[in-house]
């Protein structure tokens, strides 16, 4: 009798302290890393080179001067504006680094990852900032998803989604959740696992064809955005224009942006991964060797270095056959002389090497009085529409015919809603007008 009534006072006692003693330590993990997650959502306003607005994503503080966000919310933008609710402040950003590309379309990209850092002008101080997921979740994983309900919302909110990876839908880059048809498409928030409040993906878009909730990973640019975390504060940034050259013109390769850019400067500029010397081709922004530039004087080009790894070389074409000088060694350090550095794709599933060159290796250019091609460029190339134009979501490809699931096995989107979306050229979610810059 007297166990019976110890029985009914503990349990009594677990029915009254629930939220304390007695709770579930999940549950008390799950409630703080919403909180925290919830503190470093933010809001990101878009403007292009004029000052006009061109809509709204949401984004997460991961540092003190850092915010990730979608590539669609940061290619085609000049500046960008972040209020952060958690610390009541606002700051300015003029600088960013994504894969991403302002492609004109609102076409999918299979190969592409749709995220991206910006670098605050002021910084905004919090307690914590969530950590990058290093591995995959598994499918039917429980998440959290933040984003706002409209774009008047104060800020985002969570709500509890089921994930699963797309490489089966033609996305190996994504994951894929059910969501309500019909809803305010927001981008750019974080997705996380509440059991440890880290960010495994950034809110895409929604399939137009599918109507499944896009996600881009971030566990294959977690090394990148790690080390960016820690090398914003005490590195000096450099903006600079990427891939130009006088005399003999080049585009860059990959790059930081997988084009001839390597993200972008306040005034709409290119920001790169290293130095390039004049009249060189685009470089590899720092993760592997340079391409060549097109002699003009009969010339060839030097050889890009081969100490790099995993990097592209960039392409090159002669413009007038104008004494363009040879291609110069491209930055293999990695991160290059800029910080947040090279976004680069690290994992099994990541595309291969971009523009189809070899890892770490860079041919000359071709020698000629007219300036000619480099012979191993790899850089980007503007199709025209097919069939003239490499595969439709190469890394060599740009424009706003790229794209789409063409050649892509089980593709389930040819078209995505990304909502606010500074690098599309349809109408988003929000009924802005189209962007294409």
């Amino acid at each position: 009798m007297r166990a019976r009534l110890l029985f009914v006072m503990i349990a009594s006692g677990c029915a009254v302290s629930a939220a304390t003693a007695c709770s579930s330590p999940d549950v008390a993990l799950e409630g703080q890393a919403k909180k925290a997650t919830q503190a470093s959502s933010v809001t990101i306003s878009m403007f292009d080179k004029s000052g006009s607005e061109l809509g709204s994503c949401s984004g997460t503080l991961v540092a003190k001067d850092l915010v990730l966000t979608a590539g669609h919310c940061v290619a085609g933008a000049a500046k960008w504006t972040i209020d952060s609710r958690g610390a009541d402040a606002t700051s300015e950003a003029t600088r960013a680094v994504t894969p991403w590309k302002a492609f004109g379309s609102d076409l999918s990209h299979p190969d592409h990852s749709d995220v991206a850092l910006l670098v605050l002008d002021t910084p905004i101080a919090l307690d914590s900032y969530p950590a990058i997921a290093t591995s995959k979740l598994a499918d039917g994983a429980k998440a959290l998803r933040f984003s706002r309900t409209a774009a008047s919302a104060a800020g985002p909110a969570s709500s509890e989604i089921a994930v699963s990876s797309m490489s089966k839908k033609g996305f190996r880059l994504d994951y894929a959740a059910k969501v309500d048809k019909g809803g305010y498409v927001d981008t750019g928030g974080a997705v996380i696992d509440p059991k440890t409040g880290k960010i495994h993906g950034v809110i895409s878009g929604v399939g137009n064809e599918s109507g499944l909730l896009h996600i881009a990973r971030v566990d294959n640019f977690a090394k990148w955005i790690t080390k960016a975390t820690s090398c914003t504060s005490a590195t000096s940034l450099a903006t600079r224009t990427y891939g130009t050259s006088s005399g003999g013109s080049s585009s860059g390769g990959w790059g930081a942006g997988g084009g001839d850019w390597g993200g972008y400067g306040g005034t709409g500029d290119k920001l790169d991964g290293g130095g390039s010397s004049s009249g060189s081709s685009g470089m590899d922004g720092g993760a592997g060797s340079s391409g060549t530039s097109g002699s003009s004087s009969g010339t060839s080009g030097s050889a890009g270095s081969s100490s790099g790894s995993s990097g592209t070389p960039g392409s090159s074409s002669g413009s007038s056959g104008s004494s363009g000088s040879s291609g110069g060694g491209g930055d293999t350090s990695g991160a290059g002389s800029s910080c947040p550095g090279v976004p680069t794709c690290e994992g099994s599933d990541c595309p291969g090497v971009p523009g189809g060159g070899t890892p770490g290796s860079g041919s000359s250019g071709t020698s000629g009085s007219s300036g000619s091609d480099g012979t191993n460029g790899g850089g980007d190339e503007v199709c025209p529409g097919p069939p003239n134009c490499p595969e439709p979501d190469s890394q060599a490809c740009t424009g706003a015919a790229c794209g789409g699931c063409g050649g892509v096995a089980g593709c389930v989107d040819a078209t995505i809603d990304y909502g606010s979306c500074a690098s599309c050229g349809s109408p988003s979610g929000t009924g802005t007008p189209p962007v294409v810059r």
